[in-house]
């Protein structure tokens, strides 16, 4: 949506669409501004993001444990980062988690000084771009105001709980300037999820896998957490209050987690950033019977080698010739993480060639990223079909909500009126319960067939992916 917006001035949902509220557009704009449209860009300006971040969470855990516990804390979440990726690295959920632990970062001091309005309006502001990442984040700002000082002040309180719903609000005021803008706005980012997403539900095992992964941070926060119980732990400087809030923010999380039934594992971001401090005090406890010269050379050389994708990388040593520089292997496997079809990048190439680089470029998936790679101009707004795909009744075939089957018959009408010069039909992704975007979505699509027949003729075909070429073009 950033890149349309840049190059082709698409607004974000009426020119394209997503489901998610625009919080991340703006990481993604000021990534594509900075260090051009790839996924290299975006990782750069991530990595510039969690360094900023570490060093945040490190005064912030400082408050009330001793530097070395909180710098243990630290490097805990940078390896958890690490080897999480892709299914945590630059989702939004982590981003919204890492500001709303910086606009607490005033009211949760050791010393509890006075809030200045500034300070005040700044942690409002940081707290509200993350609720325009999630509008549900903003139940946090209301912990922070139910376990702080602020619970004494109800003109700050509300001050900070105005100032938090201020970007949301501005939102949607802009996309209410246009004509059926807000219309639009509000059944991508509302109506869609409460219909449709919201009904998807993943068994309740998958709670429990996402719960304790993965093990780096799980294993030392349940020996931390013993420790604490027993009172053997380093003194942790937690008033009353802050300690109901830190309890409350886990159990909130973990509400959250389950009232979406979806267990993806950055879900539980704010709750394994929330884990690091007591799973730091486990393992300085183990690294206390190490020899002190050698602690931190063994604490930093274990957690690197669990935060490599050992999995990706045991299938890569196995199957490459045994010359290849280890380092190789390494690069190859977190490439394999990220992004698993080695033919999208052929489809890339292919479409790329001089004669064949004009021209609209419909991309038929449910994985956005072919298209951002292309950097063509679409004829259709849907980086991801499952917004004409996904049913409110998922038992029925045709059970779409009135303004789906608006946008599907709109889509059809794109089509016929761009004419693409080439449709990419991305047979091997899936969403949910959508497998192959043609035989679950676009074979039904009334329209699609008959213009594929007699307008497009197969070109080639990569892997799993098929390249259409209009037979006029």
């Amino acid at each position: 949506m950033a890149f349309d917006l840049i190059h082709f001035g698409r607004w974000p949902y009426v020119g394209t669409w997503d489901q998610n509220f625009p919080g991340m557009i703006v990481f993604h704009l000021v990534a594509i501004l900075l260090f051009g449209p790839s996924d290299l860009g975006f990782r750069l300006l991530d990595v510039l993001l969690q360094t900023a971040a570490a060093l945040m969470l490190f005064r912030f855990w400082k408050n009330w444990l001793e530097d070395r516990t909180a710098w243990l804390a630290v490097f805990i979440y940078v390896f958890y980062y690490i080897r999480s990726d892709p299914f945590v690295g630059g989702e939004r959920d982590v981003y919204a988690s890492l500001l709303l632990i910086a606009a607490a970062f005033p009211f949760v001091r050791r010393e509890q000084p006075t809030c200045s309005a500034k300070q005040l309006i700044s942690s409002g502001l940081l707290a509200g771009f993350a609720v325009l990442i999630r509008p549900s984040y903003e139940i946090y700002a209301l912990l922070l105001v139910a376990f702080t000082s602020l619970r004494s002040q109800p003109k700050r309180a509300a001050l900070l709980l105005v100032v938090s719903v201020l970007p949301l609000a501005l939102s949607f005021g802009v996309y209410a300037l246009w004509p059926y803008a807000l219309r639009e706005y509000w059944y991508s980012t509302v109506l869609f999820n409460l219909d449709t997403y919201g009904h998807l539900a993943r068994p309740f095992s998958g709670f429990w896998r996402s719960l304790i992964s993965p093990k780096l941070l799980s294993i030392p926060f349940v020996f931390g957490i013993g420790l604490v119980l027993l009172k053997r732990a380093p003194p942790i400087r937690l008033t009353r209050e802050l300690r109901l809030l830190y309890i409350a923010s886990i159990v909130l999380t973990l509400a959250v987690v389950l009232l979406q039934r979806k267990y993806y594992l950055y879900h539980f971001a704010m709750f394994s950033i929330l884990l690091t401090p007591i799973a730091a005090i486990g393992i300085e406890r183990v690294l206390c019977y190490l020899p002190r010269k050698s602690q931190w050379p063994i604490f930093i050389a274990v957690y690197f080698a669990c935060s490599l994708p050992y999995e990706e990388l045991w299938k890569h040593m196995a199957a490459r010739p045994s010359g290849q520089p280890l380092t190789a292997k390494i690069l190859a496997s977190y490439h394999a993480m990220v992004w698993p079809d080695t033919a999208e990048n052929r489809v890339v190439e292919y479409l790329s060639a001089p004669r064949r680089s004009e021209g609209y470029v419909e991309v038929c998936s449910y994985d956005p990223r072919m298209r951002l790679h292309l950097r063509r101009e679409p004829a259709g707004p849907y980086a991801s079909l499952h917004a004409i795909g996904m049913r409110a009744d998922t038992s029925n075939p045709n059970g779409f909500t009135p303004y789906q089957k608006e946008w599907r018959r709109a889509y059809i009408d794109t089509l016929v009126l761009a004419r693409p010069r080439f449709i990419v039909i991305c047979r091997g992704s899936i969403a949910e319960y959508l497998i192959d975007p043609y035989s679950s979505l676009l074979h039904s699509l009334p329209g699609f067939d008959s213009l594929l027949l007699a307008s497009y003729h197969l070109d080639t075909i990569f892997g799993r992916d098929e390249i259409y070429h209009r037979k006029d073009q």
